[in-house]
């Protein structure tokens, strides 16, 4: 034998002779103990050579055993091939990690065993062995199982769709536990993994294609969620190094998207998602459906695959311009595709990249200047207003968290924009709860901007709908009511819901940034002698006078007392951001006192 080492065909022949015996006499059975000694043969052979990866003689004996072992499966009927699969193919699979050639020759002798064998059972062994390998921590005989699943799926010939539903999430299961296990130096067999299970995609489409009426229905939307749950694993895989080789699996799940009867502006709605969820509802549905944790992410992904890659976006049959406009100019498509990102947004497992493409998205599908905008005020939004708000807190994580400052700049814009797409009354409403929710003293400070923003423009739009007869009553309402929710915001900050005054000096933003809300109002109506804020009235002058300002003052003076025995670095920095408080809350009080003694004629 070459390099010296001593060959183990002997004790191979020894080992397998009974199944030899058996195959050439009919009625003679394989015992038990026959086939558990040749396992341990096979376990001893490939451990050996797996604990000493260097040593020749290991390998090369390796190779002798698994070349053996295949000539036998294919000279043994089919009888004893059948009583030898339930233990050979978690014996067997373990070679692959010896070699290359080992791996090729054990991928030929689970053909065999595939096409000797009840295809029902042999889907139940593969599975079995996926699990067990799972549970040991071993993931390269996961390739060869794969392969085994994939032909399986071939020869299955009735009960398509619960045979194939069986061994889905075992396959989802083991890509996902592998996607985040495997380091970038295991590269090669990450690919290796992710190609198998495309395979594995494309014997269900084969399967699929090859049936009609509801089983063809099903099938096609199992095929659906398992290509999104793919998609959605291979964006978030951190071993595959290199964005083109990644790019390769993704326009490979691309090519399924069209034959699942999906679309990219389906897809980004969540329309063809629930579209699977529907076909997929019936018996242990739940249980099944559980199985695609990642399905909303693998929509939005393959959408957003498609904005990156003109390529991508070619093998899913899609045009990507087209799709943009679509969004554009359906201010429902746009809300319903925006809201669905929430999805992905707020998901803690896919780059800042991606996230970024994702902004980069809504920014286009928001872009004024393209979009085709009837008067947001004749839309309502009610319907998606969680949605829209869970959206646009993934949004605000992305401002907070992301390290680049691209990103966190685009989305601010984004921000904006979608507020700026609302109807007034809408807007204020998703402003409101974004203050009370918002956990971040300088987001809160930018949210108030924004409102202050917002009041702007619904304050000029007010005044303008008042001298034009064709504006609805219900819309000039409807404006009325955004600008009326704009003092509910300053309470927010200055007298927080859970109690008590702001808290100091960690609120200062937000503090500095709702006085100068109320003041700009002040001023703004004051100039105008308007009250469409109700800011004039007595009772809100004296709350805000006697519960808000009289209140803070005090804190502040008290806070600063204290202060003043500390000359350290972050005591000067604590009293610079109290004294720009005591200057702005100071103007404040001069307003009110102000129009509390002389009330504009308005009021």
């Amino acid at each position: 034998m070459e390099n010296g080492a001593p060959s183990l065909l002997p004790h191979f022949n020894d080992v397998t002779s009974s199944f030899v015996k058996a195959s050439r006499n009919e009625g003679v059975d394989v015992s038990s103990d026959a086939i558990l000694s040749f396992v341990d043969f096979l376990d001893s052979v490939s451990d050996a050579a797996l604990a000493a990866p260097d040593d020749m003689g290991s390998a090369t004996r390796a190779l002798e055993v698994v070349k053996a072992t295949h000539e036998l499966i294919n000279g043994l009927n089919e009888e004893v091939v059948d009583a030898l699969s339930l233990d050979l193919p978690k014996a067997i699979v373990k070679f692959v990690g010896v070699s290359e050639e080992c791996s090729m020759i054990v991928d030929q002798i689970i053909d065999s065993l595939c096409e000797k064998c009840n295809p029902r059972d042999m889907l139940s062994i593969f599975c079995e062995a996926l699990d067990f390998f799972k549970s040991c921590g071993t993931a390269k005989p996961y390739v060869p199982l794969f392969r085994g699943i994939s032909h399986v799926f071939l020869c299955t010939r009735r009960r398509h769709f619960e045979q194939i539903k069986t061994a889905v999430p075992m396959v989802l299961n083991v890509l996902e536990s592998a996607s985040s296990e495997l380091s970038e130096e295991d590269d090669g067999y990450l690919h290796s993994l992710f190609e198998r299970g495309t395979a594995i995609a494309s014997s269900i489409q084969e399967v699929c294609g090859k049936l009609v009426g509801n089983d063809k229905w099903r099938l096609n939307a199992l095929l659906g969620a398992y290509i999104l749950q793919v998609m959605a694993l291979v964006s978030k895989v951190a071993g595959f190094g290199a964005a083109s080789s990644r790019l390769i699996y993704i326009c490979q799940l691309s090519r399924f998207l069209l034959f699942c009867g999906f679309s990219y502006l389906n897809l980004v709605t969540g329309d063809d998602v629930d579209a699977v969820i529907s076909r997929l509802v019936g018996e242990d549905s739940d249980h099944l459906l559980a199985c695609f944790p990642s399905m909303k992410h693998g929509a939005s992904l393959a959408v957003l695959w498609g904005y990156v890659s003109d390529e991508v976006a070619k093998h899913a049959g899609e045009e990507f311009s087209s799709v943009l406009l679509k969004l554009q100019n359906d201010r429902n498509k746009r809300y319903k595709a925006i809201c669905f990102l929430k999805h992905l947004l707020s998901s803690a497992g896919y780059s800042w990249e991606l996230k970024g493409h994702c902004i980069d998205f809504v920014l286009n599908i928001t872009d004024d200047r393209l979009c085709q905008n009837l008067d947001a005020e004749n839309y309502d939004c009610s319907s998606c207003f969680s949605d829209m708000l869970g959206t646009l807190q993934a949004v605000e994580l992305v401002i907070v968290y992301a390290s680049d400052a691209t990103i966190r700049k685009k989305a601010f814009s984004v921000l904006k924009r979608v507020l700026a797409d609302l109807p007034s009354g809408q807007r204020f409403d998703i402003l409101h709860v974004l203050i009370a929710k918002s956990s971040y003293p300088s987001m809160t400070a930018l949210l108030i901007d924004l409102a202050k923003e917002h009041f702007a423009e619904s304050y000029k739009r007010s005044r303008d709908d008042e001298t034009d007869m064709q504006i609805e009553e219900k819309i000039i309402q409807q404006t009325f009511d955004g600008c009326r929710n704009i003092l509910d915001l300053v309470e927010l900050v200055l007298k927080p819901p859970k109690g008590g005054p702001p808290s100091l000096p960690e609120d200062s933003d937000a503090v500095v940034s709702v006085l100068n809300l109320y003041r700009f109002i002040l001023l703004l109506e004051s100039s105008g002698k308007t009250n469409y804020s109700c800011i004039f009235l007595i009772s809100k002058l004296q709350k805000a006078y006697n519960e808000w300002f009289l209140p803070l003052r005090t804190l502040v003076s008290g806070i600063q007392a204290e202060n003043a025995k500390d000359n350290s670095e972050i005591a000067q920095g604590i009293e610079s951001s109290l004294n720009l408080i005591q200057l702005v809350l100071c103007h404040c009080i001069e307003l009110v006192e102000q129009y509390m003694r002389n009330p504009i004629a308005s009021c």
